[in-house]
């Protein structure tokens, strides 16, 4: 154990390392826009004043894309999907899983799912162009994390524009998947877990209702965080965005949720991650999907 440890150290060092080299990329926008590995920061957001501690954490079942030839997977999202590539660590574990697959990806820094569903907008006008003259079997739906704690925009703008990208993704034959994130990183293995149950609540209430599965990222980042002895920061240096190591983590909890015939602690990452970080991540994405009740409870 102490040697995995030391291990995992070492490794940890080199990912961090790694993330401040390929933090950022942006495939809706030029750069000028918001500068390699930062998100655009809205408003200050307001407290939680809903009353979400008693919500309902039943969320649906994933129907897994089936399909003869290429799976298709489209990301939609902003700095939270398009640090390290996510979207391509997704396809390379889908590959190491044995799944022929093609992903592409509609993001900015700072974007609201209100501005992707929104047929006028630069990456609006690129969804829908997407949707109506391509096909996909899966798309994932990630919404600003700061604009989901806020008041003025949850749930009335959120709300709307989900069940907007819904019916269109829909219509298009694909199965629609929503991407929980994170509270920012305070301290050794220490992160805002009030943030990440309240934007995994306000996630499930409306996959609830439209019958739509949660992939709750951030929970899984809670588990690996939970171990004193981790030495793993799943944070990038400003506290905010995934590390290379967050966003492995990230990707191995979208495609578990996407596919859950799959055990994703059997998918080898041929060296694409150290093993001993490779089974940390893998392990906490396997229990978060499998069961996330417990997350939803402060105790």
């Amino acid at each position: 154990m102490r040697e995995n440890l030391m291990k995992i150290k070492g490794w940890s060092a080199l990912l961090l390392l790694c993330s401040l080299v390929f933090g950022g990329f942006c495939a809706c926008a030029p750069a000028a826009d918001a500068p390699a590995g930062t998100e655009e920061i809205p408003a200050a957001t307001d407290a939680v004043t809903d009353e979400e501690t008693e919500a309902e954490t039943e969320t649906p079942e994933t129907e897994a894309p089936q399909k003869t030839g290429p799976l298709r997977v489209l990301f939609i999202g902003n700095s939270h999907t398009f640090f390290n590539d996510m979207p391509v660590i997704f396809g390379q574990i889908a590959k190491a899983d044995g799944r022929e697959i093609t992903v592409e990806s509609v993001t900015k820094g700072g974007w609201t799912l209100e501005k992707h569903a929104n047929k006028n907008d630069e990456c609006g006008k690129q969804i829908d162009r997407l949707l109506r003259e391509e096909r996909f079997d899966c798309v994932i739906l990630q919404e600003n994390s700061d604009m989901l704690m806020s008041s003025a925009y949850y749930p009335a703008h959120y709300e709307t524009a989900v069940r907007s990208l819904v019916a269109r993704i829909r219509e298009n034959g694909a199965v629609p998947i929503l991407y929980s994130t994170w509270g920012n990183w305070l301290s050794k293995n220490t992160m805002d877990t009030e943030k990440t149950r309240t934007l995994a609540k306000r996630n499930t209430s409306i996959g609830r209702e439209l019958d739509v599965p949660v992939a709750y990222a951030g929970f899984a980042f809670m588990e690996v965080y939970a171990d004193p002895q981790n030495p793993l920061k799943l944070h990038y240096t400003d506290n905010h965005h995934p590390s290379l190591a967050g966003s492995y983590l990230a990707a191995m909890t979208i495609y578990a949720t996407a596919f859950p015939d799959s055990d994703i602690r059997s998918v080898s990452l041929q060296g694409k991650l150290p093993d001993p970080v490779a089974e940390v991540l893998k392990a906490a994405a396997y229990k978060v999907v499998k069961d996330p009740d417990p997350y939803f409870s402060e105790e």
